[in-house]
């Protein structure tokens, strides 16, 4: 998580301090530019990133690395331009069930 803020932090057009001062008017708690320091500072790995501050440091920064690393190995998030494929493919998953079961009713009554 260290890593993806740091990333994210570092490529944003804001520098820390506006980062911290906008972190601050999004999720209305104080949030000082030391803080920020910390969270992302090699040897503070007693300070850690609230999660529920993941949102508001994605709409600041625009790295969507953040959510991502937050939710851990394996996952990740799709992209408007993405959905349309996984909607199809649980589509193509459900109809495949479907003909599935189908066959083995269809078993069942040709076996009467």
């Amino acid at each position: 998580m260290k890593e993806a803020l740091k990333k994210a932090i570092s490529n944003s057009a804001l520098d820390r301090e506006s980062v911290a001062r906008e972190l601050s008017r999004l999720v209305g708690e104080e949030v000082s530019y030391h803080t920020v320091n910390n969270w992302i500072a090699e040897g503070k790995n007693n300070r850690r990133f609230p999660l529920e501050y993941t949102a508001a440091l994605v709409v600041i920064t625009g790295d969507m690395g953040i959510f991502e690393s937050a939710m851990g190995p394996g996952m990740r998030l799709m992209s408007d331009s993405e959905l349309p494929f996984y909607e199809l493919g649980k589509m193509v998953a459900e109809e495949k069930k479907r003909r599935k079961q189908k066959k083995a009713i269809m078993d069942q009554i040709e076996g009467f």
